[in-house]
């Protein structure tokens, strides 16, 4: 009896959410995927843009093929990571650094004026200066969190606006 009235508060709670989210207008994003549009990205060759061009390519967001007037245009302004580094501890073999990371661009969405957006992040890495390989490889990781974290903010700000054009 007792793993019935378990079983049927389960149903009762989901049910009740189902409802509770359908009554108050919840519904999921009408536009699922941005490789449906046609992308424009302007960007200086340096590592961080290239590393970011990669990336949407991997997401198969980055495509100029379909159309000849692009829907999205984008134009990076300012990508850096910057390094602060301090010292703990006797000797000082024990260093933590700060990365900062930016990413300013210029969006514009289907001929509507353009609007520049920033993004800023910032991760704290502690290491042993023994072992600089592998806070390298921290550092390659984090870049990639970042530029991930970014990436995610950019969709945002498109669906936000396609959303807002509706």
């Amino acid at each position: 009896m007792i793993v019935n009235s378990f079983f049927f508060r389960k149903i009762l709670f989901l049910l009740m959410t189902c409802f509770i989210l359908n009554s108050c207008g919840y519904e999921l994003r009408s536009v699922t995927k941005l490789s449906n549009f046609n992308f424009d990205l302007k960007a200086d060759e340096t590592d961080l843009n290239l590393q970011l061009k990669d990336r949407l390519k991997e997401k198969k967001i980055f495509s100029n093929a379909s159309q000849d007037v692009p829907q999205i245009k984008i134009t990076i302004l300012n990508h850096s990571i910057e390094r602060f580094v301090g010292s703990i501890g006797r000797a000082a073999r024990t260093t933590q650094v700060r990365l900062d990371y930016k990413l300013s661009y210029q969006l514009e969405i289907n001929d509507e004026p353009p609007r520049i957006e920033i993004f800023e992040d910032s991760s704290y890495i502690d290491f042993n200066q023994a072992d600089l390989l592998s806070f390298e490889d921290e550092i390659e990781l984090m870049t990639r969190v970042f530029i991930n974290k970014a990436l995610r903010n950019l969709e945002f700000k498109i669906f936000r606006s396609l959303n807002e054009a509706k």
